[in-house]
């Protein structure tokens, strides 16, 4: 078994198939949740091992920079066909050197990776030394393709640009670059546009703390739980953990990580993420890739070969086993309870990025063992002139109810795909446990917003009684309620093929929807359940509905002109609390220091020390002149 490139003292591992090792894990009763976790965590490498077999024999994609990274990785890993690995990376080295390609920020942090893994510098040398000197090259390369200012990397530029994955691809990239080579002789009297390599290092590492503390404090990502762009995001980040020399960046970095699948855990059934997501395009990729993102840590979920997991695979970071534990645990461990949390996404009237002050955005969460359904509550904001919400955070979003099972069916609304581009900003509504109310926002609200429908996966078969639509999943029944108008049943929408399911297409856009889901455990039958649902108080005027439910004892209201927030049982919803978490398991005060994961009475406390951080910032240049002076 080989060792671990970024940790040669790894003890060796018992060989045995990953088949055996996730049947292990998931036998009822087999093993306590604390043995799950050891085993889970102890078949990280052999799930890796498997990956990277598959990447040297057969690797994914047929072609292209993804091609040959991946084909790299596998021969390094393996110490086999290394001569093919070193000429793939001396041709992407003539690829860049021939062209400097617009998308290179996808790929510059996995080649660093390649390099700090296997080149001679590494514990691990395998590659031979003009793939090295092709690298190198690359970084070089990089680094002078852009024109870097030392106020783009101080504390007001740690907001994300248009797009958040593209972003921190490219920022990820510019740090591995430059402590790359700056750890090499022949660059130590180097300038990059306006800095030294010592300078653009120090910069980089405070702009790298400084993110990691915003984004661990105010909610994290802004392309919440986008089934497409989470990963990449992820994938750079995991650099600053493997490579970081600075103690407290890797420090930060394993923070995030641990606090990012702890939101990611509390709201999963085997892998596969409830809630609401944003920038959820849709189509396949969108439905099965959410099932992705915790199998390389946990082995939950569904192994993926694409490429935004190459680093996630290869990384030597490890989750705290509380917050393993928070993962395994099944879903009646972790039992019914709100997850809450405030997010950014706010624009601000004339600004160029989200602000972070994480304004009107309340991303609400309900957990059972038998559904998660979730959305993003936002007040009627307009969208256009002046604008009020990154395009990262209003594109595409999907409020969504996620039923365990087998096939983890699911029920969302979505609108039809414009021709170009994507929706915006698309609806608003309430929610409060397992009830939800939401509505297609009017145009001045909204961008490329054409119709309305309510998806079914093809395992749930509705049945229509008394103006409620009721479906019954494998642990739960759901009611749903069109107010105003019929709908049409399509296999596809809008001409597009999409999820395996159906389509209810609105008749009436603006049509408020009432879910309903309850666990089957509640009722003593599918038609009790029915009965209840229709003997509930609906109330509406000219403005407002008004849906009061007896099972939950709640009472939503809507406002249908959007004159008003919505209100739960007579109080305002409050888009902007105190709280940046708040569930049984994660917690934390918006944008305070302290985030905490807890079980029971296992416990473990973040400080991510804001003010040192900022104050860390605004030092940097006073640091940097004394140093200049002491030489």
């Amino acid at each position: 078994m080989n060792k671990h490139p970024l940790n040669p003292e790894a003890p060796k591992m018992m060989k045995r198939t990953l088949l055996c090792v996730l049947a292990c894990i998931t036998s009822a009763g087999a093993q306590t949740l604390e043995e799950n976790v050891k085993t889970a965590l102890a078949a990280t490498e052999e799930r890796r091992a498997g990956v990277m077999k598959r990447q040297m024999d057969r690797p994914y994609p047929n072609d292209g920079f993804w091609r040959d990274e991946n084909f790299a990785l596998g021969c390094y890993y393996n110490s086999q066909k290394c001569a093919e690995a070193d000429a793939a990376m001396i041709r992407l080295r003539d690829v860049v050197a021939r062209e400097m390609p617009g998308n290179l920020h996808w790929h510059a942090f996995i080649l660093r990776r390649i390099y700090s893994l296997y080149s001679s510098k590494s514990n691990t040398p395998r590659m031979g030394q003009k793939a090295e000197k092709a690298i190198v090259e690359i970084m070089e390369m990089y680094l002078n393709s852009h024109y870097l200012q030392p106020e783009t990397l101080t504390y007001d530029k740690v907001n994300t640009a248009s797009s958040e994955n593209h972003h921190m691809q490219h920022m990820v990239s510019l740090w591995d670059a430059a402590h790359l080579l700056a750890k090499l002789p022949e660059y130590k009297d180097r300038r990059f546009a306006t800095m030294s390599l010592p300078e653009l290092t120090t910069r980089l590492d405070g702009f790298m703390k400084l993110f990691l503390r915003e984004r661990c404090t105010k909610g994290l990502l802004v392309e919440i739980a986008s089934p497409t762009y989470c990963k990449y995001t992820l994938s750079a980040l995991y650099n600053l953990y493997d490579f970081s020399e600075d103690a407290e960046l890797k420090e930060l970095a394993d923070m995030f990580f641990n606090v990012y699948f702890a939101d990611w855990g509390i709201e999963q059934f085997d892998g596969v993420r409830g809630g609401s997501k944003h920038r959820a395009y849709p189509g396949k990729a969108s439905y099965v890739l959410d099932a992705s993102d915790g199998w390389p840590a946990f082995g939950v979920g569904r192994l993926s070969m694409h490429p935004g997991y190459s680093c996630a695979l290869n990384t030597a970071w490890r989750p705290d086993p509380l917050v393993a534990e928070l993962v395994l645990m099944s879903p009646k461990e972790r039992g019914s309870y709100e997850s809450i949390s405030r997010r950014c996404g706010h624009m601000g009237a004339g600004k160029a990025r989200p602000d972070f002050a994480g304004k009107h955005l309340l991303r609400y969460t309900y957990h059972t063992p038998g559904f998660i359904m979730g959305m993003s509550m936002v007040p009627p904001l307009t969208n256009k002139n002046p604008k009020n919400w990154a395009e990262i955070s209003s594109q595409n979003r999907r409020n969504m109810l996620l039923f365990n099972g087998r096939t983890k069916s699911r029920i969302f609304t979505e609108r039809a795909r414009p021709k170009r581009g994507s929706v915006y900003n698309a609806e608003w509504g309430v929610q409060s446990k397992g009830v939800m109310i939401l509505q297609v926002l009017d145009k001045k609200y909204t961008h490329s917003v054409r119709g309305q429908s309510i998806f079914f996966s093809h395992t749930l078969k509705p049945i229509r009684k008394d103006s409620w639509l009721f479906v019954e999943a494998p642990d739960a029944y759901c009611a749903i309620r069109i107010l105003k108008g019929g709908y049409t049943v399509n296999k596809e929408l809008d001409g597009h093929k999409r999820e395996q399911g159906s389509y209810y297409v609105l008749d009436e856009i603006y049509s408020p929807i009432i879910f309903e889901v309850s666990e089957k455990g509640n009722y003593p039958s599918f038609e009790g359940f029915q009965a209840e649902i229709t003997s509930n108080t609906l109330r509406r005027s000219a403005n407002s509905l008004t849906y009061a439910s007896k099972a939950y004892n709640n009472e939503l209201t809507l406002y249908t002109d959007y004159s008003k927030k919505p209100e739960v049982n007579g109080t305002t919803v409050d888009f902007n609390p105190e709280y940046g978490y708040r569930s049984p398991y994660l917690n934390g005060t918006f944008g305070e220091s302290i985030v905490t994961i807890s079980n029971g009475d296992k416990e473990l406390v973040y400080d991510f020390e804001m003010d040192k951080a900022k104050a860390a910032i605004a030092e940097i240049p006073k640091q940097l002149a004394l140093a200049e002076e002491t030489e």
